[in-house]
């Protein structure tokens, strides 16, 4: 028996007791290779075949590889090599029985592609990667898994470094050089052109931040997926650059270049990375700040102006780097003045108020305005979901305009948008009545409701009911709409002449990106033929040569329209003449002959006959075939969204809210509108297959007020809930924004900075809850001895309310002092003076004093026995039954109650106000008595529950109750500020709770005050006031007070001072 026979009889024997499979893929590999007739390669098979089965481990699944590789690696290779092969594949055996399998089974794949080449350098260097343990196997079987795909993308050289930094990597951690061996072909495809790059990059990071590996792999796909392939070597360099900076976190750099350049245009990616190059040898929070705000800024502004901005913001971080950081974090005044002042857009917010007044003296005084997109604030620019819209009395606008290249324009534009949305109000768009008269048409709606009486009762306005007359109910939508467009801008250029420019303008504008006519299906294009005649075009309007007549007749319909005694009701007859034409096309004609018919307008033509609309309209209805598909138009800008059927709809239902008295069979339930939401034709036309954020938001709100109105009724005071105690927002670097009612922003000084940061704080304004009002009454009592000396003192102002005024022409005497001075006059040789006479005039008493307590959780601290309380300051006995001890909460209620006793009897204007909250984004302002607000019982039961809160920020109140006091047209204006300690709250400044950014912020806040004419005076029952009060104050009155027990009495006197 030759050696041979007698190898592979050893073999059979060892895999009598293997598994089938190993069996079989023995026989076929042994067959192939005995056919050979090659007894030296037959023996090296059969010799690396036994040992690798001698093995230990599981040497079997080493060897079943072995024998399904065996033919195709033979069949590819060379002789020698494939002898080379087996030996290298024993040789690994021998370490690890996975690393040899998996060897042997990717050698198929790997010689495949490069059949021969590289087959030495990828043995070998994966043998290099194993060090004997288990983890060093697992990656040199990953390498020979994952390796070979890199001659794709690699030379040799680089495979050669890549493979040497894995095994340098993985001397400290072999699952990170696993990881990198999983990614790295993904990563490499990405980076054609700059794979020696990223070489370099692996290596400055082992070297120098070695933990930043693993993120280098794992972000580096997505990071250079969202990179312009022109600029990924750029970026790699400036990843390079801060890869050996200790204080650079480089994973959270590659997330803010990856979130940063996904929204910004692939053309601004070079310079973004150009001008973060600049930034990366300062704080990393200038880069982070500067990479969050580059694509909202660079939607405001062009390239240059983004230059002009970056290189301002750097100038102030030169000077002032905390400035600087927030100047590109967006959080400073200055930065957004800066945009605002080099950008051509227009923000709805900075003209909201204008423009509602505007709204308001077009419509009437219930006119509101709000932005169209409130669920999206960082929206950019003028997009579909934020068109303009109007439905029942509200008006929604776009948050934002950037159509022209001018501030003046987009404003503008503004008032176009505003104006046409206020025209459906004003000339009475939803209230369109099925069954009323037109005044330029004859009406054949009626004529068609005999014809064809619709038996859905459902239907509850008339406006649906008109729509139901149609098959094709977008066409019709989409007629109507133009009709009633253009009805309203022609009213508007009738009867607001002052507009018609800028209305002209923007017209012109909205032609430009309308789809061509001749590029559109037939009824598409009469329908887009109709929409740029309305539009005021007066050339190039082309129609199919077959369709010229048609054409012809419904511009003349429209045309009709123009008349200014034109209503509601004649664009609901227009389109059923106009619809009759179009209706009547085929869609399906393949006609390609145009003809420009701008000239022949103005023919006259043959009207047409109300019965061959009666006719069409009529055939119309019993057409069930879907064979004329019609596509929706485009919208125009200004015009917005108009859905007539859900604005009656809600202008139907806020009537019905306000005349809750009218008869029950006319109301809409929730059922009803529900019912009608779902059938009506604006939605069934509408793209997004929904209703827009503020319109869903409107008609939920009308909803529940539908399902509360008996409720509300009875009891009002449950439609003002307070909705905010868990507020849904966070306290992060971010402006804050208005969600509902009763809330106001307002901007906070950021001493380090040296800037505000701009809608940073929300101050809530709440009514305090009732409490027992026999608690005014029994602190008057307790009090009646201080009560009845306050009065004295109180009254004796009334005679101050005259003063004598001399010098004058006339008067009730004369006046000795200025004869005599006359007559010295006269001697000396100087004229003399005529006004010789004085008089009393009378003083009235012109004073607004706004009191604002810290009503914080400190106030619940307990003060000493007040045995000896008002003895030192003029003997009052107090009758202190009430409890052992008080508050300091609780003297400043005894105070509010007989300040309240005292103001009273002067007649001043007066408010008292509360203060606490926790967070910037939940500063609550509680209303004791409101500036405005008569005395009431109560006011006595607000009194009552006066009770301590949560944090003092106190900058946002004082803004609050400065913009309540400025408001007020009084001589004299006092705020008082009450508190029993410095300003403190969560999140003050970055750092956290900083002592020194509340008081200066504080400081600032007053000083606003003073700039509008308003006195401020602090009074603190902080024994270390002093400390922060000299800071706050400055040159502004301000007491500390020693005795806490004093405090009414002592702010009777004060205020007495103070305001006389």
């Amino acid at each position: 028996m030759s050696s041979n026979l007698r190898l592979a009889e050893q073999i059979k024997e060892k895999l009598i007791n293997q598994p089938e499979i190993l069996n079989q893929e023995y026989s076929i590999a042994f067959m192939f290779i005995n056919r050979l007739n090659d007894e030296e390669v037959l023996n090296c098979w059969l010799q690396t075949s036994l040992k690798i089965l001698d093995g230990s481990g599981r040497q079997w699944d080493s060897a079943l590889q072995l024998f399904k590789s065996t033919e195709p690696v033979y069949e590819i290779i060379e002789r020698e090599q494939f002898f080379k092969w087996l030996n290298f594949g024993l040789e690994l055996s021998a370490k690890s029985s996975n690393i040899s399998a998996t060897y042997f089974s990717s050698s198929v794949e790997f010689l495949t592609k490069f059949r021969g080449q590289f087959l030495e350098d990828w043995q070998e260097s994966g043998s290099n990667l194993f060090k004997g343990s288990l983890e060093s196997a697992d990656l040199t079987s990953t390498y020979y898994q994952k390796s070979f795909k890199l001659f794709e993308v690699l030379t040799i050289g680089e495979f050669n470094i890549l493979i040497g930094l894995i095994d340098k990597i993985s001397i400290k951690s072999e699952d990170l050089a696993r990881d990198c061996l999983l990614k790295i072909f993904e990563i490499f495809k990405l980076l054609p052109s700059s794979r020696k790059k990223f070489l370099d990059l692996m290596i400055a990071l082992d070297s120098n931040n070695f933990r930043f590996l693993h993120s280098l792999f794992s972000n580096s796909r997505s990071v250079f997926l969202n990179i312009n392939e022109n600029d990924r070597e750029q970026f790699l360099d400036f990843l390079i650059s801060v890869s050996d900076r200790e204080d650079f976190n480089f994973e959270t750099c590659m997330e803010d270049f990856s979130k940063s350049l996904y929204e910004i245009p692939q053309h601004f990616h070079r310079m973004i990375i150009q001008l973060s190059s600049k930034l990366i040898s300062n704080d990393q929070s200038l880069l982070q700040n500067f990479l969050s705000s580059s694509p909202s800024v660079l939607n405001l502004i062009s390239e240059i102006q983004f230059s002009d901005w970056f290189n301002k913001g750097f100038s102030i971080f030169k000077e002032n780097p905390e400035a600087g950081i927030a100047f590109f974090g967006l959080e400073s005044a200055s930065s957004k003045k800066f945009l605002d002042e080099i950008s051509s857009n227009v923000d709805l917010k900075n003209v909201l108020d204008l423009l509602k007044m505007y709204c308001q003296a077009l419509g009437g005084e219930d006119v509101s305005v709000e932005s169209s997109d409130n669920s999206n604030q960082d929206n950019i620019g003028w997009v579909s979901t934020e068109t303009s819209s109007s439905y029942g009395n509200m008006v929604f606008l776009p948050s934002r305009i950037d159509t022209f290249q001018s501030k003046i324009e987009n404003f503008s534009m503004f008032k176009v948008v505003a104006t046409h949305q206020v025209a459906h109000i004003e000339y009475g768009s939803f209230k369109f009545d099925y069954s009323k008269s037109s005044n330029i048409f004859s009406n054949l709606r009626d004529q068609i409701k005999i014809a064809n009486d619709t038996k859905n009762e459902q239907i509850i306005t008339d406006m649906e009911k008109f729509f139901s007359l149609f098959s094709e109910r977008q066409l019709a939508l989409d007629i109507f709409t133009i009709v009633e467009d253009f009805r309203l801008d022609n009213r508007v250029l009738i009867e607001y002449k002052g507009i018609s420019n800028s209305y002209k303008n923007v017209q012109l504008d909205a032609l430009k990106n309308r789809p061509e006519i001749r590029s559109l299906p037939p009824r598409e294009s009469l329908v887009e033929l109709l929409l740029r005649y309305s539009l005021n075009q007066k050339n190039k309007l082309y129609s199919l040569i077959k369709n010229v007549s048609e054409a012809k007749n419904i511009i003349s319909i429209l045309d009709q329209i123009k008349n200014p005694n034109a209503i509601v009701e004649d664009s609901s007859e227009a389109t059923l003449r106009i619809y009759s034409v179009i209706a009547s096309i085929d869609q399906n004609d393949n006609a390609s002959q145009w003809q420009d018919i701008s000239d022949q307008l103005n023919e006259e033509l043959t009207s047409i006959d109300d019965s061959e609309v009666f006719k069409q309209l009529s055939s119309d209805q019993n057409d069930t075939s879907e064979e004329n598909d019609y596509e929706k138009m485009q919208d125009v800008e200004y015009r917005g969204d108009f859905k007539p059927e859900i604005g009656q709809l809600i202008t139907d239902i806020q009537s019905q809210l306000e005349n809750p008295q009218e008869e029950d069979s006319d109301k809409i339930t929730q059922e009803m509108l529900q019912s009608a939401l779902d059938r009506n034709a604006d939605i069934q036309g509408d793209d997004s297959n929904d209703l827009s954020e503020g319109l869903q938001t409107m008609i939920q709100k009308l909803s529940m007020e539908m399902m509360n109105q008996e409720q509300f009724d009875s009891d009002p005071s449950k439609k003002f809930s307070d909705q905010s105690s868990n507020p849904d927002l966070s306290d992060n670097d971010q402006s804050l924004e208005i969600k509902e009612e009763g809330s106001f922003l307002y901007d906070e000084w950021d001493f380090k900075v040296g800037d505000f940061r701009v809608d940073w704080c929300l101050v809530k304004e709440k009514l305090i809850s009732e409490g027992d009002s026999e608690y005014y009454d029994q602190i008057l009592h307790e009090y009646s001895s201080m009560v009845t000396k306050i009065k004295r003192q109180f009254e004796q102002i009334t005679p101050e309310m005259y003063r004598k005024v001399r010098k004058l022409d006339d008067g009730e005497e004369i006046d000795i002092d200025d004869v005599i001075e006359a007559m010295i006059d006269i001697k000396s040789g100087v004229g003399p003076s005529e006004k010789l006479y004085w008089k009393r005039n009378k003083v009235q008493r012109d004073v607004a004093v706004l009191f604002l307590l810290d009503t914080s959780a400190s106030t619940a601290e307990a003060i000493s026995d007040i045995s000896t309380s008002y003895a030192v300051s003029g003997g009052t006995d107090v009758n202190v039954s009430r409890s052992s001890y008080k508050r300091i909460i609780d003297v400043e209620k005894e105070a509010v109650v007989l300040l309240i006793n005292a103001i009273e009897s002067l007649g001043d204007i007066y408010g008292i106000y509360g203060f606490s909250g926790y967070g910037r984004e939940n500063v609550e302002f509680y209303t004791v008595k409101d500036i405005d607000e008569p005395f009431s019982e109560k006011i006595k039961g607000r009194v009552e529950s006066i009770s301590p809160l949560h944090a003092t920020r106190m900058g946002p109140a004082i803004r609050h109750a400065t913009t309540k006091l400025d408001k007020v047209d009084a001589r004299t204006k006092l705020l008082f500020l009450i508190s029993d300690g410095r300003p403190q709250d969560r999140g003050y400044s970055r750092e956290g709770v900083e002592k020194e950014y509340g008081v200066h912020d504080t400081k600032m806040a007053l000083d606003e005050a003073k700039n509008k004419n308003i006195n401020a005076f602090c009074l603190t029952v902080d024994k270390t006031g002093h400390d922060y009060l000299k800071t706050m104050c400055q040159d502004m009155a301000y007491e500390v007070l020693d005795d806490i027990h004093i405090l009414p009495e002592r702010l009777l006197y004060l205020y007495r001072r103070l305001t006389t």
